[in-house]
């Protein structure tokens, strides 16, 4: 489908009371193969790297000098509810193929220029690995214990 080798980004969120602190994402099926972006109200997360600031340049910058010319999924949990997460995305969009995963509980907000907008209504592992596999993203595999691993 187009982003076989992508950059994975996962962009954090502060849980809500219906979802409380639970793994979630593309973080909790590929590990730390998944960047970690800090957003508004979350705390740092279990993924390899944060892409904020990076070099001193912008956010974007980041998310761009970190993917090398490669395409870039985005996932994250109600994106539409910041402004600064809405314009980041669109951003970004506009600089790299970028495909957006809603894991939350999305709104009316459609990100310009996105070449994909995938809305899982759930973040759970399987959740990703599905929205990820839609996508054309190789990942983990189940090992012996039902977990994923990242490859």
């Amino acid at each position: 489908a187009g982003f076989a080798g992508a950059l994975v980004v996962q962009v954090g969120s502060a849980p809500t009371v219906a979802e409380g602190r639970v793994p979630w994402g593309p973080a909790a099926y590929l590990g730390d193969a998944v960047h970690w972006l800090p957003g508004p109200g979350a705390g740092p997360g279990a993924a390899s790297s944060v892409l904020v600031g990076q070099g001193g340049g912008s956010v974007v910058a980041g998310v761009v000098r970190a993917g090398s010319g490669r395409a870039v999924v985005l996932a994250g949990r109600h994106l539409h509810r910041s402004a600064t997460t809405r314009a980041l995305v669109e951003a970004l969009a506009a600089q790299v193929p970028l495909a957006v995963v809603e894991m939350g509980w999305p709104g009316p907000w459609r990100p310009a220029g996105a070449r994909a907008f995938v809305l899982t209504f759930g973040a759970g592992p399987a959740n990703a690995r599905a929205a990820l596999a839609a996508l054309g993203v190789s990942g983990g595999s189940p090992d012996d214990r039902g977990q994923f691993s990242g490859s």
